[in-house]
C-alpha cells in the first residue's frame, strides 16, 4: 500500500499526463488503411466497421512508438467515447430480422451490436489487460474525458493508457486515438483540451 502511494505521488503530482502517441483515421476507406499499415491480421476482415476503425488507429500507435504493450499487460488501460454507438452495426443487424417472410438473424453481426466490443477487439490483439471504459454519450469527445483519465491514473496502477473517441456512423467515419503516461518528458506534448483539438484539426485537415 505504501509503494502504491509514493507510485501514484510521483506519477499523479510530480509528473504530468503527456500524449506520447497519437493516431487519426478517416474510417472512409477501412481495408485501402490496413493494406497501406502493412498489417496481417486476418481476423480484421471478420470486425464490424467500427471495431475496424479502433484496430486501425491502435495498430499505427503500437507500430509508431516503442511502447510494447506485451510487457505489464495490466497496466494498459483504455477509456473511449463513442457518440452513435454501435449504429452502423444495429442497422445492419435490424434488416436481418425485420422481415418475417426473409428474417435470417445473423449471430456474427449481432456479436457486434455493443459499442465496447471495439475495446475488446484491440485488447486481444495487442494483449492490453488494464482498466476500461466505453463512454456512449452524444457530442463527448476525448476532451471531455480529461477527468475520467487523471482518475484512472489517480485510483489504479496504470502506467499508460489509451484514449480515443471513436465513431462510425452516416455523419461521421472517424477516430482520434492518443496514448497517454504520466512522465517529465517536455518533448511530448501535455494531455489537454488545447491539444487535444489542434490534434484532431491537424488530423482532419490531413486526410
Amino acid at each position: 500500500m505504501t509503494y502504491f502511494l509514493i507510485d501514484f505521488y510521483f506519477r499523479f503530482f510530480l509528473e504530468k499526463l503527456r500524449i506520447i502517441g497519437s493516431a487519426y483515421l478517416d474510417g472512409s476507406d477501412l481495408v485501402a488503411t490496413y493494406r497501406q499499415l502493412g498489417l496481417s491480421y486476418p481476423k480484421f476482415f471478420k470486425m464490424d466497421k467500427l471495431s475496424k476503425l479502433g484496430y486501425l488507429a491502435a495498430a499505427k500507435i503500437f507500430g509508431c512508438s516503442s511502447v510494447d504493450s506485451r510487457e505489464n499487460s495490466e497496466q494498459y488501460a483504455m477509456i473511449f467515447c463513442c457518440n452513435s454507438s454501435s449504429i452502423d452495426c444495429d442497422i445492419e443487424f435490424q434488416q436481418t430480422i425485420q422481415n418475417v417472410d426473409n428474417y435470417f438473424p445473423s449471430p456474427s453481426i449481432f456479436v457486434y451490436t455493443l459499442a465496447n466490443i471495439v475495446m475488446g477487439e484491440i485488447a486481444i490483439a495487442f494483449k492490453l489487460r488494464g482498466e476500461n471504459t466505453m463512454f456512449v454519450a452524444r457530442n463527448e469527445n476525448v476532451a471531455d474525458l480529461q477527468t475520467k483519465v487523471e482518475q484512472i491514473f489517480r485510483y489504479t496502477p496504470t502506467k499508460s493508457l489509451l484514449c480515443a473517441s471513436i465513431d462510425y456512423s452516416t455523419n461521421r467515419k472517424e477516430v482520434l486515438m492518443l496514448m497517454i503516461e504520466a512522465n517529465e518528458n517536455e518533448e511530448n506534448q501535455e494531455f489537454n483540451n488545447d491539444n487535444i483539438i489542434k490534434l484532431l484539426e491537424n488530423g482532419r485537415a490531413n486526410s
